[in-house]
């Protein structure tokens, strides 16, 4: 792939929102399970956990410049969870917050695979139902991460980035 200066000028400099899926990531990787756990309260809730994210496998990305590779490093998530930032899990990246970190009911952890994440989930709201009913289906089978790159690295014909 041959990418012109314009190209590169807007891979580089680019700080913009950008969501990405695991299933881009590792299409053999299953991204979450869905499954009822006791709410310590005589009831149940719903515990949706997986890998937002892997790290250290290429996966290809296109955008206004064409196609590229793109790697998430293995320590790319650390600053943020050392600094407890308060994070949202949502359906479809809009929405209602179904579980967030600064209440506790979302977990994030980073290890040798990627982004681990762990939301519980109250079954008495209807779009906790949508969501599983789409699990239970099938039809819902890919989890993703909106992220803004603070830190990256591009090869020099920047055809491969590397979000650290």
């Amino acid at each position: 792939m041959t990418t012109t200066p314009t190209d590169r000028a807007f891979r580089a400099e680019r700080q913009v929102s950008e969501v990405r899926c695991i299933r881009e990531q590792d299409p053999k990787s299953p991204p979450f399970e869905m499954r009822e756990v006791a709410s310590g309260t005589g009831g149940t809730m719903l515990r949706f956990s997986g890998y937002a994210s892997v790290v250290d496998t290429p996966y290809p990305i296109q955008d206004l410049a064409g196609v590229y590779m793109e790697t998430i490093s293995r320590k790319a998530f650390d600053v943020t969870l050392q600094q407890n930032a308060d994070v949202a899990f949502l359906c479809n990246h809009s929405g209602v917050v179904m579980a967030r970190s600064k209440s506790g009911s979302l977990k994030l952890s980073a290890d040798a695979t990627g982004l681990y994440s762990e939301a519980t989930l109250d079954p008495s709201r209807a779009d906790v139902n949508i969501v599983r009913s789409a699990v239970q289906s099938g039809d819902l089978d890919a989890m993703s991460l909106a992220f803004r790159a603070i830190r990256q690295d591009w090869d020099a014909a920047y055809e491969n980035r590397t979000i650290t």
